[in-house]
């Protein structure tokens, strides 16, 4: 993500939008996107055991997706209330690089989901190696 943190101008930004002012949507966008992985930074451990869960067959793969769907929509409902009431949080440049590894898994919910219990296994277990091994370069 190119976009330094700019509190003042994600503030601007937010002005902007209250008013009816989309004209610069794209860059708020960019911002939202990082509230989002600052977020999604800020509970990764949540993320990891939520992974072993599934991994160590502690819950199922349906389980797995009601879980991580919470999660995901928490974060949106987080961000929509931080925004609203101008609550901006300090940025942690690690949070981007993680919110990419993070929307790996993510995005599956969205997918098709035709995945069978061993694919969607291996699936986590290599994205939870990439997080693992980004985490453990802090």
């Amino acid at each position: 993500m190119n976009t330094d943190y700019n509190k003042k101008r994600y503030l601007q930004l937010l002005d902007q939008r209250s008013i009816g002012d989309n004209s610069n949507n794209d860059e708020l966008s960019r911002y939202s996107c990082m509230l989002t992985n600052q977020l999604d930074w800020e509970i990764r451990d949540q993320y990891l055991s939520l992974m072993e869960k599934f991994l160590n067959g502690n819950i199922s793969m349906s389980e797995f997706f009601a879980q991580l769907r919470i999660k995901t929509y928490a974060i949106i409902d987080a961000v929509v209330f931080l925004e609203k009431h101008r609550i901006l949080l300090s940025f942690d440049k690690k949070a981007s690089k993680f919110g990419e590894l993070l929307e790996d898994v993510t995005d599956e919910l969205e997918g098709d989901l035709s995945y069978t219990k061993d694919e969607f296994k291996n699936f986590i277990q290599e994205n939870f190696i990439k997080i693992k091994k980004y985490l453990n370069e802090e």
